[in-house]
């Protein structure tokens, strides 16, 4: 979204502006970030109609058809899966990445996508909890 309006508007800094950046240089920070965002997107989304909560349902169906898939028939599931992380890669590498970039999509989308997923869960958890009666709200 920064791009989009960077791209369209000139964006200003204050002079006394400072961030830190909190790399995910490690396989546990990647997978902690991964599972955040998953939590964090459905609390985002999921009240807002458009593509991005067409997104978020059609997320969880692949993530049960997935999981069924890999229940019933695991050599197809993680075939498919394989499959799909090269393809996700090959797609970046035509769009414009660097070989290692590429090899970097194909590599972490499984490890990406079980932690995506997993936070989707939680965050679906979270806001069905706060719907209940009688339960507290996250918010207040």
């Amino acid at each position: 979204m920064l791009r989009w309006i960077a791209e369209r508007e000139r964006i200003h800094l204050a002079p006394a502006f400072a961030a830190i950046y909190h790399g995910r240089d490690t396989l546990r920070k990647f997978l902690a970030q991964s599972y955040f965002r998953g939590t964090t997107y459905v609390d985002s989304y999921l009240g807002a109609p458009g593509p991005a909560r067409t997104a978020l349902f059609a997320a969880l169906g692949a993530g049960a058809g997935g999981l069924a898939l890999l229940v019933r028939r695991p050599r197809t599931a993680v075939a498919l899966g394989a499959a799909g992380a090269a393809t996700a890669g090959a797609v970046v590498r035509r769009c414009g990445a660097s070989g290692p970039e590429a090899r970097a999509v194909a590599t972490l989308l499984p490890l990406f996508a079980a932690g995506f997923g997993a936070g989707l869960l939680r965050g679906l958890a979270l806001a069905l909890r706060a719907r209940l009666p009688g339960q507290r709200r996250a918010d207040r």
